[in-house]
């Protein structure tokens, strides 16, 4: 009996230990997508302060005017699809969807949804 709660309680421990190490992984993986993908435009910060961003005219995303616009559906469909950016004379942002995964994209949105002014 006694055996069998301590396995028990081990296997709870390693799950626990599992979702806390999975959640940085993902955290790790949003940040080097983000830094690979995004962040020459974007800037690290996501405020657009780049040589691109002021040529292209791109959005703080922390700004929280520019924030209450945004879901996380839209966001992923700019990510894959590109955004057409009409008050930059036609230069766009150029659509991931060839270079990453829906599971991908879908962290890069949880990584924009998440950033603070």
């Amino acid at each position: 009996m006694l055996d069998s709660k301590r396995t028990l309680l081990v296997v709870a421990l390693l799950t626990v230990v599992g979702w806390a190490g999975a959640s940085v992984a993902r955290a790790e993986d949003a940040a080097e997508l983000w830094a690979k993908n995004c962040a020459s435009c974007h800037g690290k910060d996501a405020k657009g302060e780049t040589k691109v961003g002021a040529m292209m005219k791109i959005a703080n995303l922390t700004d929280p005017a520019v924030r209450a616009k945004l879901d996380k559906a839209k966001v992923i469909k700019a990510i894959k699809e590109g955004v057409k950016n009409e008050t930059a004379g036609g230069k766009d942002m150029k659509p991931l969807g060839a270079k990453i995964d829906d599971a991908q994209a879908a962290l890069l949105a949880d990584y924009v949804m998440a950033l603070k002014p």
